[in-house]
């Protein structure tokens, strides 16, 4: 049974009910940016209701350059000292395979920029909060063995509610992080764990220790080659319009902030996992002031690496980036394009980014800002909830059954 549920006329009213404080924020930004597509936006924190058509008009209209969906190929790529890596055609990858497949049974309640992650010591995935017909939401669940459990009520010292937080395992400290997000009370620094089921208060935002600005849209996850969780860019102080990109480590309970000589532009909703066939984080794309970008990075050592591709898929923002152990590389799904909103599947293996050759099963309807995990105990890519022009979701799908190469 599909969960999917249509937004209809409540949505071409606006959609009053729901609340949209993202829109608000983003208009913020693109307000300053094509000031003939989108109005002014007031303060960011009076849930000022920013319309979906509205914003994807001005994406379609500021944003230049660009490809559709590229064919993928092989790239050997040489770094350089500047940062940089140029790559060269080689010969074809195999395009490996792989089928999506909808949950069925209880889910969580329709929503977008909720945060997810997997337990891999609990073996669960865990989900929190985000923003649906009601914002921001603090309910906790969790997904195993193909089945969702509402922890909300059953934990003790609960998050505020917020949409937009990064949240990623710790495998240093053994419990899952969550940094930031936005709610009706601004941008938010606090830093959360999650272990054996219950919530801990790690970092208050003003507990006297070093943490970094308050945002949404960062990315994160956990550098298993350098054994510390990377934190990336993301968006704040948006009284100056601004976006952010700084990195910082979390290790042993405190955050540092890095400098590394080069890093990628500004951006928020850049998707970035772990990538264990390069043993480097991935970063690709994200939302820019003026652009969607399509670029490709990597991370090692304390250092940012462009990897130069011919060919990678089209410059998104919101999108899945999620290292499949079974497949053996990271897959790329969904997100928002100047082309609209997308549902291609994408993997990347040593340097090279291919299309997925899906069977004849369904595949998620385009979206974006949607939750994404790997489930390592069902050797399964998951995706829950997320939003298109016509539907805020409360689906899940699973991406599995791959051929590894």
């Amino acid at each position: 049974m599909r969960r999917w549920n249509a937004r209809g006329a409540g949505l071409r009213s606006m959609g009053i009910s729901r609340c949209c404080l993202l829109f608000a924020v983003l208009g913020l930004v693109t307000s300053a940016i094509a000031p003939g597509v989108v109005s002014a936006a007031g303060p960011a924190l009076n849930e000022a209701v920013r319309g979906p058509a509205t914003l994807l008009a001005w994406a379609e209209s500021s944003l230049e350059g660009g490809g559709g969906p590229a064919q993928g190929h092989q790239d050997v790529c040489t770094a350089a000292s500047t940062g940089s890596a140029s790559c060269g055609t080689t010969a074809a990858v195999p395009a490996p395979k792989g089928n999506w497949t909808e949950g069925t049974g209880v889910a969580p309640p329709a929503r977008e920029l909720a945060s997810m992650a997997y337990d891999p010591i609990d073996q669960y995935v865990v989900l929190f909060g985000g923003c649906g017909y009601t914002c921001s939401m603090n309910d906790t669940w969790t997904f195993s063995n193909g089945t969702w459990t509402n922890l909300t009520g059953h934990t003790t010292n609960t998050p505020p509610g917020r949409s937009s937080a990064t949240m990623a395992w710790d495998g240093q400290d053994d419990y899952v992080v969550m940094f930031g997000g936005i709610n009706a009370s601004g941008f938010l620094q606090d830093t959360w764990g999650f272990v054996g089921g219950k919530w801990v208060d790690l970092l208050p935002a003003q507990g006297g220790f070093p943490v970094p600005a308050p945002r949404f849209g960062g990315s994160m996850a956990y550098d298993a080659t350098d054994g510390y969780l990377l934190l990336f860019g993301g968006g704040g102080f948006y009284q100056d319009r601004t976006l952010l990109n700084d990195t910082w480590k979390f290790y042993n309970g405190r955050w540092t902030h890095l400098y590394p000589v080069n890093s990628p532009s500004i951006r928020a909703y850049a998707a970035m996992d772990f990538d264990a066939s390069s043993g480097k984080i991935l970063l690709f794309g994200g939302e820019e002031n003026t652009i969607f970008s399509g670029d490709t990075w990597t991370y090692t050592a304390g250092n940012w690496t462009h990897l130069i591709l011919t060919k990678a898929p089209s410059p998104r923002q919101g999108a899945a980036l999620v290292y499949d152990s079974a497949l053996g590389g990271s897959i790329l799904y969904g997100g928002m394009s100047k082309f609209g909103f997308v549902n291609d599947t994408w993997f990347f293996h040593l340097g090279v980014w291919t299309p997925i050759l899906l069977g004849s099963e369904a595949t998620p309807p385009p979206r974006t800002w949607f939750g994404s995990t790997y489930d390592a105990a069902d050797q399964e890519v998951i995706i829950e909830g997320g939003w298109s022009l016509s539907s805020l979701y409360g689906d899940y799908w699973g991406f599995g059954n791959s051929t590894s190469i």
